[in-house]
């Protein structure tokens, strides 16, 4: 099998790569060696998984011959924070501060290294008046 496989690999893992709902894929082995395969995607329609597998260079050459979707209820182990999708939290008040005077900053010191513009930028956060901390007059933590 692995003399068969090995010409159509560099597609195949290209194939795999390409795909935004492949989670993770591998080999079950028997005594060290594949025996099946099984890929894990994240998605709504199982045709994602079907088009995957119709379009899979192993597939596509004869390697693999039987192939079946199935769902997948996931009720337990570490992976499922990794395999929910999270829901992205807006930046805050001072990420929105950092990445808009860091570039400004770094333009008009140009000897600065990214650390001394980091850190002079986040100096002025103390009295910035976009930091809901600082007090109107003075800033908050003089």
């Amino acid at each position: 099998m692995l003399q068969k496989r090995d010409p159509h690999r560099p597609g195949h893992l290209a194939h795999a790569g390409a795909s935004d709902a492949l989670v993770l894929g591998g080999a079950t082995l028997r005594d060290g060696e594949p025996v099946d395969g099984v890929l894990v995607f994240r998605c709504d329609d199982p045709a994602v998984a079907e088009d995957f597998a119709r379009a899979d260079p192993y597939v596509l050459n004869g390697l693999v011959t039987d192939w079946e979707v199935r769902e997948w209820m996931i009720v337990a182990g570490s992976a499922m924070d990794k395999l929910e999708p999270k829901a992205k939290r807006a930046p805050s008040a001072y990420n929105v501060f950092m990445k808009m005077q860091l570039p400004g900053y770094k333009s008009s010191n140009p000897a600065a290294s990214h650390q001394e513009a980091f850190k002079a930028v986040a100096g002025m956060w103390k009295t910035a008046p976009e930091n809901p901390r600082a007090a109107k007059e003075g800033g908050f933590f003089s």
